[in-house]
């Protein structure tokens, strides 16, 4: 395997899709440095939308015959009937559309060992350092460090010490230059616990130095209102800020407390904006507040302590910003599911020392 690999999908691609075998030229995933999936891997998408995707860190391990289950298990038993009418050609259903959110993206962290035969479902995040065992079943969030397994998973035991792992997590070893990996080399042979205690103190001198705090008076911040905040995808050439402010809008109204601040590169994109506009404009012209703001260093940084929530996007970066989100003890949502706002979306409760799966 290369050793960036950006985009799965890239060459027309073999998947599973209810039991049919289909061939896509398809977007679905977004690897860190190394990273790989060993082969006889299955990909279970229900539906053939854009959006589907599985964001990986650096060097994550995933062993053969991985399930990658997105939106096809999902079956609401809380309803009058778990078929998934919306899926069928059935004409009495022609047009139905499910009010079921559907999870449509899997987060891997950096650093994380998958066993062979394990099934990951829709919705999941695995944080850094994690290690699933074989034939386990993901069903929920399995927090930094932590070793979990069964059907479905439970956790089995810590990597290591509390004290160790925020080392780790500060360290972000995963995200050193190659020659700086290979000038530390033989430390990689040696306990997680010596790792961390010799290379403690180097987190600001090893990474990228971090930018300077933009000032909050600069950041037109709303007196009791609940904010939002979303970085728009770079990497994709399918982007979610539509489908993001459509909801938003469809959601709340000019009445509502709330924000929705889009942080993009709007200078070198400055169509983003009128796709932006036309969005509001089909949906909401009395739209609820929405700022653009263009990205630079600092500016997800001055935004983010102001949010309730954060909404993910399919960008490598994403992972460094579901960081900041567990530091801050903010939660996030993924852009990619049905629903990103309102009482049906997903939200993740940020990784803490105490997090369990």
């Amino acid at each position: 395997m290369n050793e960036h690999t950006p985009l799965l999908g890239l060459e027309p691609t073999p998947f599973h899709l209810n039991g049919f075998n289909k061939t896509m030229n398809y977007e679905l995933g977004t690897f860190g440095r190394w990273s790989y999936i060993a082969p006889r891997s299955e990909f279970a998408i229900r539906r053939q939308h854009d959006t589907n995707h599985i964001l990986i860190g650096n060097f994550s391990s995933i062993g053969h015959e991985a399930h990658f289950v997105i939106n096809a298990a999902h079956h609401e038993y809380r309803l009058a009937s778990t078929f998934p009418f919306n899926e069928t050609s059935l004409p009495a259903f022609s047009g139905f559309q499910s009010a079921n959110n559907e999870r449509a993206q899997i987060i891997i962290g950096s650093d994380v060992w998958i066993g062979g035969s394990v099934t990951l479902l829709g919705g999941v995040r695995i944080g850094h350092g994690a290690v699933v065992a074989s034939h386990a079943v993901v069903t929920k969030d399995v927090p930094p460090y932590t070793i979990v397994g069964g059907n479905p998973i439970r956790k089995i035991k810590d990597r290591t010490n509390p004290e160790t792992k925020q080392r780790l997590l500060r360290l972000r070893w995963w995200e050193w230059s190659d020659e700086k990996l290979e000038e530390t080399r033989p430390w990689f042979d040696r306990p997680l616990e010596e790792f961390a205690t010799h290379f403690a103190g180097t987190e600001l001198a090893e990474n990228t130095t971090p930018p300077e705090p933009i000032g909050e008076e600069s950041i037109p911040f709303h007196p009791g209102n609940r904010n939002f905040l979303h970085r728009i995808d770079r990497e994709h050439s399918i982007s979610i800020v539509e489908k993001i402010v459509r909801e938003y809008t469809q959601t709340f109204s000019a009445n509502d407390a709330v924000t929705l601040f889009l942080v993009g590169d709007f200078a070198a994109t400055p169509a983003l904006i009128n796709t932006i506009q036309e969005s509001i404009d089909h949906t909401n012209p009395a739209a609820p507040r929405i700022l653009l703001h263009q990205e630079q260093p600092g500016v997800i940084e001055a935004i983010l302590p102001h949010c309730a929530c954060f909404i993910a996007g399919r960008d490598l970066i994403t992972l460094h910003f579901l960081d900041l989100c567990d530091e801050a003890g903010i939660p996030f949502v993924s852009g990619v599911d049905t629903y990103a706002f309102g009482n049906k979306a997903h939200v993740h409760q940020p990784f803490t020392e105490t997090s369990r799966p």
